[in-house]
């Protein structure tokens, strides 16, 4: 059979061989017989022209009128008109609206869809009733006639209007005439058992497949207009912006298709849809090759962690959170009164879809609670950095606060932190300002060619004293330190480390019978004793260059400490002899100056600007990871029972040692599953400079010091050795054996 088109558009013709397959009747108004009633037979040809003049009102295209019988229309007494004026419309549209309002009341439209017109009416009792179905089924017929379809035109622009909905898809594709929009064709197909499962924003996305795979030919090579409902979908689809990291694998795989099309997408109303009707009733699946055939990331992630798919998807239909939000994201989401449990999600809800059952963000599987724990003991098996774990996890795994998790798992872990590096170092934080010579004294030892030499320096001053020492036992040192204080005076405290002579009993009785308060600085941490070290550096610089000349130590170092003494120092902008003495050595130049005190402080405060920023300290009772100098383990466990200074902490072990240590060989220890937080390491940094420890002052008793005239006499002499023994010092740090 032939099938003729006509060029440019028109009314398609059929020929007469068409006519009986397709069940046609048709009439011919140039072959109508003319009927003889007396004895029912067909003479000439009737004149059909002559017929329709005779009766001109039965032919005329307007409006007819029932002549035959009389109508009557009764108004209740008590009823007033109504003034219903019509809907604003542009007038720039009035025309065509008024063209196609008549061709629709020609074709019979208004009287076709009265039945259903009434079921939309308020008050009115739904009932789909036998008038009601044969109006949308001569609706159906009507829309899908001639009068309402138009043909492909090259020279017409191309509109592509798709819809998504829960149990199916649909597309239109439009032209724009001078008369309106006219559509070209139709595509729908109901979803499959897959795709049913899809979020919102997935069926809006297959739509739009479905329209430009069925309807490729009209499409491929031209510009058209895409119109969606969906306004995330412009954003993703359209080519102002890139396609979001986050967006699912199928939704990057649809924009790559669409990239071989030129189009400019758009949103409208979901009222202003036309294909919407077309999704709410589509028609069935018969060619299966549009069923989705997408890869499961579920997969993916069950080949690299512990967990099955199935174990995801059955602990996801049991959280009641995941369960919510899978609803969802099928049905989608309210527009408000979400709850705040739920907002993590509601945040992501436009890259949120459903996989064989899982929850799916991007490439990521969403982790139900129950195996939140599996999936974090992975993460961490290689004992990693929290850095690299949150990596790893956010290469497969998601889940509200997962960040949070990954770090109270890595520092509540206990393999990690007895292995870990020490911490940044602490701000500097300066020995507070004294206010009087010989206030404050800093010693030390200093070795160089097989001598060695007691340095002792005042923090007021900076004056430095140096004496030669043939041994370092107890008993030498405070001899020095005696003929130290009867030359100036006896100090307040008086700072060293934890050197042998410094931590015998002997020392400590001497210190304590004078009312000196002894300051230890932390074992391997010699910047607490900064003073000292800097003045051991001074003198070991001079008895080098001593060498250098090859002149006499001890002279070239009583001509430094001449000079030294007398020049004006960097952080008190003052000499040491000024300081000191009140005098400048040898000389009638006074070079005392005012404003010392505000001087040394704004130097300490430009060193402080200049050296690590870090702050970090400790209370009484903190646990704490302490390092440990023996071999073996490079951490211990620890808890601070008393503060020393501002960086300086007595500690206790688990094993019941005493041990001292600096901030910088200290970190913050925290029990399993507890989160660390810079509280506990930011506490007390407007704290003093250091804490005087709870000394018992005896009366003086060193020689050369006085002793009080009401003091005991002294004990009577024992037989037995009086050499005291000391307890076991090892490595140069105190450690005291319960």
């Amino acid at each position: 059979m032939n099938l003729y088109i006509i060029v440019n558009g028109g009314v398609p013709l059929l020929g007469r061989e068409w006519i009986k397959p397709l069940g046609m009747s048709i009439i011919v108004t140039d072959s109508v017989l003319k009927i003889d009633k007396s004895n029912n037979t067909c003479s000439e040809v009737l004149d059909t022209s002559a017929l329709m003049r005779e009766h001109p009102r039965v032919f005329s295209e307007s409006l007819g009128r029932h002549v035959s019988a009389r109508a009557t229309l009764r108004v209740r007494p008590d009823a007033q008109p109504v003034f219903r004026r019509a809907r604003p419309l542009p007038l720039a549209l009035r025309a065509p609206v008024d063209a196609e309002l008549e061709r629709m009341e020609r074709a019979g439209f208004t009287d076709i869809l009265s039945p259903l017109y009434r079921l939309l009416k308020k008050g009115q009792t739904w009932e789909w009733g036998q008038p009601e179905k044969e109006a949308f089924n001569k609706i159906k017929v009507a829309l899908t006639n001639s009068p309402v379809l138009t043909h492909y035109s090259e020279s017409l622009p191309l509109i592509l209007c798709c819809d998504g909905n829960q149990t199916g898809v649909g597309a239109v594709i439009l032209h724009r005439t001078a008369e309106g929009e006219r559509p070209i064709a139709y595509a729908s197909r109901a979803l499959n058992a897959a795709e049913r499962n899809y979020s919102q924003i997935h069926r809006e996305a297959l739509s739009i497949v479905l329209g430009i795979k069925k309807i490729h030919t009209y499409l491929y090579g031209r510009r058209f207009t895409l119109r969606t409902d969906h306004r995330p979908l412009v954003s993703i689809f359209g080519s102002k912006a890139d396609i979001p990291a986050t967006a699912a694998g199928r939704l990057i795989r649809w924009a790559l298709l669409l990239s071989g099309y030129q189009y400019d997408i758009e949103y409208v109303k979901s009222a202003d849809n036309i294909a919407d009707g077309l999704s709410r009733l589509p028609l069935p699946i018969v060619d299966q090759s549009d069923a989705s055939d997408d890869c499961s990331f579920v997969q993916f992630i069950e080949n690299n962690f512990p967990i099955r798919a199935l174990d995801v998807k059955r602990e996801t239909a049991s959280d009641k959170t995941l369960n919510l939000v899978s609803q969802y994201v099928k049905s989608g989401w309210p527009k408000t009164g979400v709850v705040a449990d739920l907002l993590p999600y509601y945040r992501r809800r436009e890259e949120l879809n459903i996989e064989g059952g899982c929850l799916i963000w991007g490439s990521r599987v969403v982790v139900p609670a129950a195996l939140q724990a599996a999936v974090l003991a992975e993460v961490h098996g290689g004992h990693l950095g929290i850095v690299k774990c949150k990596s790893i996890a956010r290469s497969y795994v998601w889940w509200p606060r997962i960040d949070l998790d990954i770090e109270q798992l890595c520092n509540s872990c206990r393999v990690c932190a007895e292995t870990a590096d020490a911490p940044p170092r602490v701000a500097i934080v300066p020995w507070t300002t004294s206010k009087t010579a010989f206030d404050r004294i800093h010693i030390d030892f200093l070795s160089y060619n097989a001598k060695t030499y007691l340095i002792v320096v005042d923090s007021y001053s900076k004056w430095i004293e140096v004496f030669p020492m043939t041994t370092t036992t107890a008993e030498a040192t405070t001899d020095k330190l005696r003929e130290l204080f009867a030359r100036f005076g006896i100090p307040s405290k008086l700072v060293s480390d934890n050197g042998p002579p410094f931590s015998s009993e002997q020392f400590a009785n001497f210190l304590l019978t004078n009312g000196v308060t002894h300051v230890t600085s932390a074992p391997y941490h010699p910047a607490s004793n900064g003073e000292a070290e800097i003045a051991v550096r001074t003198i070991k610089k001079c008895l080098k260059k001593a060498t250098k000349e090859n002149t006499n130590p001890n002279q070239f170092l009583q001509r430094f400490l001449l000079d030294y003494r007398n020049t004006k120092h960097c952080t008190t902008d003052d000499s040491p002899a000024a300081l000191l003495l009140g005098r400048q050595l040898k000389t009638r130049l006074d070079l005392l100056k005012t404003g010392l005190f505000d001087t040394v402080e704004k130097n300490k405060q430009t060193k402080i600007a200049r050296g690590p920023q870090n702050s970090r300290s400790f209370e009484v009772g903190d646990l704490v990871w302490a390092r440990d100098f023996r071999k073996g383990h490079k951490w211990i466990e620890a808890t601070i029972v008393q503060t020393l200074g501002n960086n300086n902490f007595k500690a206790q072990t688990e094993e019941g040692v005493m041990i001292s240590r600096h901030t910088n060989q200290l970190r913050a220890r925290h029990d399993n599953g507890t989160a660390p937080t810079d509280e506990s390491s930011r506490r007390g940094e407007a704290r003093h400079d250091d804490v005087t420890p709870d000394v018992r002052v005896a009366p003086l008793a060193a020689a050369g010091c006085g002793v009080p005239r009401d003091a005991p006499p002294p004990p009577a002499a024992s037989p037995r050795p009086s050499r005291a023994r000391m307890p076991v010092r090892r490595y140069g740090f105190e450690e005291v054996y319960p």
